[in-house]
């Protein structure tokens, strides 16, 4: 009888197919990961070694375990390009500095940059299984921070609201909130746009889209269309966080929890943090709750790192509106900031889902504390 012989020229022809491709490469002598590096023109006035690193995890300060890595003085080009070969299937990122020290290390303050990244600008590691190229820029003060977009509707009727939506913008667009003493970390880069809110349609439409992109939306306290149904739903249906500020913000949240079920949506409504669940009142203090939101991504001496501790953050008193739930419970999906001096049952700043009550009728107006914690509270409504 013969023998078969089908199988092995099968296994011959996928061989051959295989011989010219990234698989098998990978297989039998590992990948390439080349590319290019850029230089920005305040990195090109810094002396030094030009570092090139495969990693295979990351850590902080663009740290990681170091699988390749070349290092040379290099006559400045418009691209420097790279190379590494016999790379093993795996995660890698590459990460380029100036070694401007000498010491084969990357320090605070050396030109530095990573691909690719997350949406900080973090370097993060990568699934390899072909030849890669990649393309980085090294930056002298590291990567510039991601812009986020920040949309704020006010009253163009409203002097006072006109005003307030000024100061938010300058608030948010200016290191104002770090150029003050013992205030630490890194300021994020928003780009503040202006919505009248009577540019809002007041018939709903399923596909508005506010000026401003896919954004965080800020509502002044001296907004006067919270009770219109079909406005109240074209905002809420952006589809973002909404920080509702004082007795505006919290009037609309009343209108959006109670067509929440009639409009569709699922997932948490803001039933205890809308007006008819709050308190008016007046404060310049509060106490702190969840302290970890006031600290990032700005710190501030005059804020303390543990919650029931008083915090000032107006320097006169400001009239607020203050959630109400008996014997400190958090909220349902979400969490309180801020409560009334010794009074566990009113909250002036608290999250449901993704929506934000801001109690204040304006930004407090301390910068080591008001100031930070407002721009921290937008930081993290960014991410609804």
């Amino acid at each position: 009888m013969k023998k078969a012989v089908f199988p092995r020229l099968l296994v011959i022809a996928i061989l051959v197919s295989l011989a010219g491709c990234d698989l098998l490469q990978g297989l039998l002598g590992g990948y390439t990961v080349s590319g290019t590096i850029s230089f920005s023109s305040s990195a090109r006035t810094v002396d030094g070694n030009i570092v090139v690193r495969l990693l295979s995890t990351t850590a902080a300060g663009y740290g990681g375990a170091v699988v390749n890595e070349s290092s040379s003085a290099y006559a400045w080009e418009e691209l420097l390009p790279f190379a590494f070969d016999k790379v093993a299937p795996g995660s890698y990122c590459v990460v380029a500095f100036i070694d401007a020290n000498y010491n084969g290390a990357w320090d605070a303050g050396e030109p530095v940059g990573g691909y690719p990244t997350d949406a900080s600008g973090a370097p993060v590691v990568v699934k390899i299984d072909r030849n890669t190229t990649m393309s980085l820029a090294v930056w002298k003060n590291g990567p510039p921070l991601p812009v986020l977009q920040v949309r704020v509707v006010f009253d163009e009727t409203n002097p006072s609201d006109i005003s307030l939506a000024g100061r938010i913008r300058t608030l948010l667009t200016t290191n104002l909130p770090v150029a003050v003493p013992g205030v630490t970390g890194t300021m994020p880069r928003f780009a503040v746009t202006l919505v009248s809110q009577h540019t809002v349609p007041s018939i709903y439409q399923s596909i508005y889209i506010m000026p401003g992109g896919a954004a965080p939306i800020i509502l002044t306290p001296g907004i006067t269309m919270h009770s219109d149904e079909p406005w109240c739903h074209n905002i809420a249906n952006q589809l973002r966080g909404v920080i509702a500020m004082g007795d505006g913000g919290s009037r609309f949240l009343e209108t959006v929890s109670m067509n929440w079920a009639v409009w569709g949506y699922s997932g948490q409504r803001p039933d205890e943090i809308r007006w008819n669940m709050s308190w008016s009142n007046s404060a310049d203090t509060v106490e702190t709750r969840n302290f970890a939101a006031w600290k990032v991504p700005l710190d501030s001496t005059a804020i303390p790192g543990a919650d029931f501790i008083a915090v000032r953050l107006a320097q006169t008193m400001f009239p607020t509106v203050e959630a109400y739930k008996s014997v400190g419970l958090p909220p349902a999906g979400g969490e309180w900031y801020a409560a009334r001096i010794g009074d566990p049952s009113h909250f002036p700043i608290g999250r449901q889902g993704r929506f934000l009550l801001f109690g204040f009728a304006d930004v407090p107006d301390r910068p080591q504390t008001g100031h930070v914690l407002f721009t921290n509270l937008v930081k993290l409504m960014s991410a609804y």
